[in-house]
């Protein structure tokens, strides 16, 4: 009896000390023992105030009726009840939660006599899950809790409003399963750092909606390695992104669009820069046209005074300064300054004039020959040496053959002085058909030939020193000369273009790759007599 009595004492230490809330009740639902904790809650200050009673003595008859209807349901059916959580008013009045246990007690024979009880107070967790289920509900971020495992444990109504499925779709398959296959080997290994106890922060995937589309989520996660779980939220940015995705089209349509403005913008300049040379042409072109006006009313005023000085000085060398060489000599430089005089006035007549041409259809050969007889005495006298290479059965061209020896010769003369210490003097002709990718010998036969055209070249080459690079483009302007004082009028060049062109043909002088000039002439075949 000792040992027993013992035992129990142990028992009811133990009970009494345990803050659980432990009972004992008959079938009829009355309580045969209650523990120290199970006393303070009803309020009572000995087991005597509680034994005998039921639950419809101390609780709401509500609460009472649900404790008493689960207790029946024990007793006739043998099943204990495990961790349901009920309400439960406490002494003061105020209504707690309680995880409670129940189990059918048996006598020696296996007859249930009654039941067992425990009820753990859950109030705090309680309230802590209805808290955390609240901020669920409310919050417009997707909350989760997922395991190491790869499976949602928990997730709030955001991930059924944001991606369309159900709450059990969603944690029924691994969350793996909705992520975009271009980011699960980003996802995978974002997972793994969270399970070596790395948070993540602002990490970017595309999570699978039930009508097929896509949508951003950002990303924030803490893993709780004690439990194997990670908590985590999710902000749907898929607006922000479509806005970036618009925002960097925008500013690529507005590059393009600066781009294109500013290719238009240049494309202005340059207009404008080639409407000013067009204008500064047409200006040029009337200055021209007044100089040629003025040049051949001076040249005719000019003309006969000349004559008439000339005349003078051939009158006094013959009658009045026989035997004076210093008289002589002056009239001798003023016969030769009165000639170059001469000379400029008759260019400048030339240039003025507007007068049809005497054309023949004529080998430009001939025409060269003749020309290069009339300049023999210069090249022998500048020690130039002629080398011809004419090319034989030319196609003909019509020509005033009078103009054409005065441009050939004037080509010529140029050569010879580009040469005072002698050189070689080159004159090559041919034709050929022309091409539409043709460019060579510099010629711009765009401006008066067409491709398939049959033209004749004259090509003079000099080994001379070569025209400036700077001066090549005024090389045809009235008055303008590279030669020294007294050695040219300048008007030469300016002639022998007018010429040429009145012939429908063009000319180009440029420097050779060595040394000395290039001149091209270029005639277009009678069509007639090909």
């Amino acid at each position: 009896m000792d040992g027993q009595l013992l035992e129990s004492n142990l028992l009811r230490t133990l009970i009494d000390n345990l803050p659980d809330l432990i009972y004992v009740k008959d079938r009829d639902g009355r309580f045969l023992l209650v523990n120290a904790s199970h006393r303070h809650f009803l309020g009572a200050e000995s087991d005597k105030q509680i034994l005998g009673k039921t639950v419809f003595d101390f609780f709401p008859k509500t609460l009472a009726e649900l404790y008493h209807h689960d207790d029946l349901r024990i007793v006739t059916s043998g099943k204990a009840i495990l961790n349901q959580e009920e309400p439960i008013i406490d002494s003061g009045g105020r209504k707690r939660w309680v995880s409670t246990t129940k189990s059918p007690l048996r006598d020696s024979e296996g007859n249930i006599i009654g039941l067992v009880g425990m009820s753990r107070d859950v109030t705090q967790a309680k309230n802590a899950r209805e808290e955390r289920d609240r901020l669920f509900a409310l919050t417009p971020d997707m909350l989760c809790i997922a395991g190491f495992d790869g499976y949602f444990k928990e997730i709030n109504p955001a991930w059924e409003h944001t991606l369309g499925y159900s709450k059990a779709e969603l944690m029924a398959s691994p969350y793996i399963d909705f992520v975009h296959p271009e980011d699960r080997s980003a996802t995978i290994a974002e997972a793994l750092s969270l399970v070596e106890n790395e948070s993540t922060v602002n990490f970017e995937n595309r999570y699978r909606c039930k009508d097929g589309a896509y949508k951003w989520l950002l990303w924030s996660a803490s893993p709780f390695s004690e439990t194997g779980l990670i908590y985590a939220a999710a902000r749907d940015i898929t607006e922000r992104k479509q806005s970036e995705d618009q925002l960097r089209r925008a500013n690529a349509e507005l590059e393009h669009g600066e781009k294109a403005l500013r290719e238009a913008m240049e494309a202005l300049r340059a207009s404008h820069e080639e409407l000013v040379q067009a204008q500064l042409q047409l200006i040029q072109a009337e200055k021209m046209d007044s100089v040629g006006r003025l040049a051949a009313g001076v040249a005719h005023e000019v003309k006969n005074p000349l004559a008439i000085m000339l005349m003078g000085v051939d009158y006094l060398t013959n009658h009045c300064v026989m035997g004076n060489e210093n008289a002589s000599s002056v009239l001798r430089a003023m016969r030769d300054a009165i000639h170059r005089a001469d000379v400029i006035v008759r260019g400048l007549v030339d240039f003025s004039a507007n007068r049809q041409l005497e054309e023949q259809v004529q080998d430009v050969n001939p025409v060269i020959e003749q020309s290069l007889v009339l300049v023999k005495h210069e090249l022998l006298a500048n020690r130039v040496s002629l080398t011809t290479n004419l090319a034989q059965s030319l196609p003909p061209v019509k020509l005033d053959v009078n103009k054409m020896q005065q441009v050939f010769v004037n080509i010529f003369m140029n050569a010879a002085h580009a040469m005072p210490d002698g050189g070689v003097l080159t004159v090559t002709t041919y034709a050929k058909e022309l091409r539409s990718a043709d460019r060579d010998e510099g010629s711009r036969k765009g401006d008066r030939f067409r491709t398939g055209d049959t033209v004749v070249v004259a090509i003079v080459e000099d080994t001379g020193v070569g025209v400036p690079e700077d001066k090549l483009l005024k090389i045809y302007d009235p008055f303008f000369t590279t030669k020294a004082t007294g050695k040219g009028t300048g008007l030469g060049l300016t002639v022998t273009r007018r010429i040429i062109e009145l012939h429908g043909g063009t000319i180009d002088i440029s420097n050779r790759e060595d040394t000395g000039a290039r001149v091209t002439i270029m005639f277009k075949a009678r069509e007639e007599d090909l």
